[in-house]
């Protein structure tokens, strides 16, 4: 009410349904003219059964920088949404058309190296988030009452990649795409250590479906770290995603070649954390949920 936007971004996943439903009411009844736009995993799953339900104008599936960048184009100039990418609209007749989908972003220095960082500061990060410990920064206090972190140690979340390369029958993946991209290790420690000079964190915590996923890149990053500590000082602990089969299968890798896993140059850089998914120690159930390449002998390695 205050500045009367334009245009309103809404999204979220299936189980805001309800609230999400109630934000966009209230936002019609306040502000009737303005274009609301649903986004977020909760567009992308189901666009056309949300465009009939939800009072929204436009649906963003998938990625939604370029599309969102294109409809507000379109909609300063007065044209209609036919043929834009990525998007579910109503036409003058009101119905209801979907366009075809969006070509993913590419990875590294070709795509995603090019998207702005998060817009933190239109959080507040340094009096609520930086505070809020995650990862390795709660380990201990998260089951003692959820006690505070120590005083002084805060903490910031990063993503470093999208989607995931497996496709477990249980999980909706397809959210940003079809496709598993990761940044470039450089963006990646660029923006880490803008991080903690700018909020003074200690411990960055990576919130990607599943961030180290390929050793090779993953070495590329371990070098990154220790060559940007070497050239500015920068060094922070930090924690991420994994699978059981991944790690499994670099120990072997290791091993033979008589390096260090990926654990091991893991903790070398200031991996604190790292999270994987059991999900069962049943081989049949692994193979039923398609948990690709994970058993119950490299779950235990």
């Amino acid at each position: 009410n205050e500045f009367k936007p334009d245009v309103i971004g809404v999204g979220g996943i299936i189980t805001q349904y309800s609230r999400i439903q109630q934000i966009l009411e209230l936002c019609k009844s306040t502000l009737p003219d303005a274009t609301r736009i649903l986004g977020g995993g909760i567009s992308s799953c189901l666009p056309e059964f949300m465009m009939k339900k939800l009072e929204v104008h436009i649906a963003v599936t998938e990625e939604g920088e370029i599309t969102f960048s294109e409809i507000l184009h379109r909609l300063e100039t007065y044209q209609d949404l036919k043929g834009v990418p990525g998007t579910w609209y109503r036409d003058g007749n009101n119905e209801i058309i979907g366009n075809a989908k969006r070509v993913s972003i590419a990875p590294g220095e070709r795509g995603l190296d090019n998207l702005p960082w998060p817009s933190r500061h239109l959080y507040d990060i340094d009096e609520i988030y930086k505070k809020n410990p995650v990862g390795h920064l709660n380990w201990d206090s998260k089951w003692e009452g959820g006690a505070p972190q120590e005083e002084g140690k805060y903490c910031v979340a990063i993503l470093g990649s999208r989607g995931c390369p497996y496709s477990c029958d249980y999980c909706y993946v397809t959210y940003l795409g079809t496709s598993f991209r990761i940044r470039s290790p450089k963006d990646i420690v660029d923006e880490m250590e803008y991080l903690k000079k700018r909020y003074d964190i200690c411990y960055l915590h990576f919130l990607d479906d599943l961030f180290l996923t390929n050793w090779k890149w993953a070495f590329k990053f371990y070098d990154e770290l220790k060559n940007r500590e070497k050239e500015t000082g920068f060094k922070t602990m930090w924690g991420s995603t994994c699978r059981t089969n991944i790690i499994a299968d670099d120990v072997r890798r290791a091993k033979q070649a008589g390096r260090k896993n990926l654990m091991e140059g893991a903790r070398e850089v200031g991996m604190r954390q790292v999270c994987v998914g059991i999900e069962s120690a049943s081989e049949t159930i692994l193979k039923n949920i398609d948990k690709s390449g994970q058993t119950p002998e490299k779950i235990a390695i």
